[in-house]
């Protein structure tokens, strides 16, 4: 840490507050006792604050949930899209992606291509999406998700290796009931559905 002269890396000025510039001056502890306890404490507070307050921090933004992020994205994306792409991706954001990932409540650090996957293969079954859309919906997620990787935030994009069309990992006999039970739940008694769940689910 160095003290404030016309070669400090730290300025403190009053009321003590920091300001970062080229130093070649150290502190030594004389110099520390000399600053004053009161201010030296003050001077590290602020230098822990503005590291760990950071927005953009990779732990803080890692774990911000799916949802969380993609609306950070919306957000941050404003001046960077044309007034039509930015009400489409807001559109299917809104209506679609972020109500479905809520349900999940997956972190972005913990967001896979078996999430996105899963994501895909139920808006093509349970909710009988087009190619169009299922096309459209990866797009905006690449986009998004890209810009974590461009920001540091993830090492690498999950929805890349992602064919929004085809699932072509197998798929697990627990997530085909789960499926075909949320189909069921328009389509017999409630009775039905209600014995379906309890043997389904191994709820007594």
């Amino acid at each position: 840490m160095r003290l404030n002269d016309n070669n400090s890396f730290i300025g403190i000025n009053p009321p003590y507050q920091l300001s970062v510039i080229h130093s070649s001056k150290l502190i030594y502890p004389r110099e520390i006792y000399q600053l004053g306890e009161e201010i030296y404490c003050e001077a590290l507070r602020h230098i822990v604050e503005a590291w760990e307050g950071r927005p953009d921090s990779l732990q803080q933004v890692g774990d911000l949930s799916v949802p969380e992020y993609l609306t950070r994205w919306l957000r941050e994306s404003v001046m960077n899209l044309s007034p039509d792409t930015y009400g489409r991706y807001a559109y299917d954001m809104g209506r679609v992606i972020i109500p479905y990932f809520k349900r999940k409540r997956l972190s972005l650090k913990a967001l896979t291509p078996r999430d996105l996957e899963m994501f895909f293969r139920y808006e093509r079954q349970q909710e009988e999406a087009t190619v169009q859309q299922l096309l459209d919906w990866h797009r905006e997620l690449t986009d998004a998700l890209q810009y974590a990787v461009d920001s540091n935030w993830l090492k690498a994009n999950p929805v890349k290796t992602v064919d929004p069309c085809l699932d072509n990992s197998p798929v697990l006999f627990n997530d085909f009931l789960m499926d075909w039970l949320k189909m069921m739940k328009s389509r017999v008694a409630i009775t039905t559905y209600a014995n379906y769940e309890i043997v389904i689910t191994r709820r007594r």
